[in-house]
């Protein structure tokens, strides 16, 4: 009996260290490397993409958007958020759907997608094409469509040929 508490002594902090305490989703980037040349109100969109809720990031990432061209020093913080798959609910009503269903990953997408010059984002959100989590594909493609004008859904091998034929003059133009 002894043995055995002593066995689940040993065990249970062993399965808190292994497993870990309960997460959440961040930009993947150090919240103190948020550079201090970027504006003050864009800096303080990115500090709430670290928010525990992911109301407060997605709506982060909403108004980072709105932003547009000039929250492009986010791009980073943004693109770190993609796998960000922290669900709920919009307070945008969708006629026929009713509420509908976001997450900050998603937001995050769309607001690469509206700042008009994340061009930079391009290589990278091909990139992300690859990753495991088809949310994270299908956020990427829909920010790449958005920002090319081209739909190669979310096929990386697609992307990656079109971009390395257009690169040089898709960065030249706008």
């Amino acid at each position: 009996m002894k043995r055995s508490i002593r066995l689940l002594g040993f065990l249970i902090p062993l399965c808190i260290i292994i497993v870990g305490s309960p997460g959440y989703p961040q930009p993947k980037i150090p919240r103190e490397n948020i550079p201090s040349k970027i504006p003050a109100d864009v800096r303080e969109k990115i500090d709430k993409l670290y928010s525990h809720d992911p109301k407060e990031r997605a709506l982060a990432a909403i108004s980072l958007g709105e932003i547009g061209a000039g929250a492009t020093g986010a791009i980073p913080f943004l693109l770190g958020l993609l796998d960000d798959n922290g669900y709920l609910v919009s307070a945008k009503y969708v006629k026929d759907l009713g509420y509908e269903v976001t997450t900050p990953g998603k937001e995050a997408a769309l607001a690469l997608a509206k700042m008009g010059n994340a061009k930079p984002a391009v290589e990278s959100l091909i990139t992300a094409l690859r990753h495991k989590d088809k949310t994270v594909r299908t956020n990427a493609s829909g920010a790449l469509k958005e920002i090319t004008g081209q739909d190669f859904g979310d096929d990386p091998l697609k992307w990656q040929k079109w971009w390395d034929q257009n690169k040089e003059q898709f960065l030249r133009r706008r």
